[in-house]
């Protein structure tokens, strides 16, 4: 189930990315399910193609919902530099 999280003011897509960077857990990669203003996976790849930097509104999914019956929440904006993604799809679960 996709919940609304607090938005841009505008209709938000989410999308999953996968950053070239250590999590804290350990990971070698560290992914990030983030809300952005951009309509298609093409219109965000041209924003990041001219920003040093974007904001997406950062999604985490609680227990549940990795089983595919609980919620979504906001935790707040956070800033990505692009030059550390590594893939990015649009989050459909």
């Amino acid at each position: 189930m996709l919940s609304p999280a607090h938005s841009f003011g505008t209709i938000t897509m989410r999308f999953q990315i996968t950053m070239n960077m250590p999590s804290r857990s350990g990971n070698s990669v560290h992914q990030v399910i983030g809300e952005h203003p951009a309509k298609t996976l093409e219109e965000l790849v041209n924003i990041l193609s001219q920003s040093d930097f974007i904001i997406v509104d950062e999604i985490y999914k609680d227990n549940d919902a990795a089983r595919g019956m609980g919620n979504f929440y906001s935790v707040g904006k956070l800033a990505i530099n692009p030059l550390f993604i590594g893939k990015i799809k649009v989050f459909s679960q």
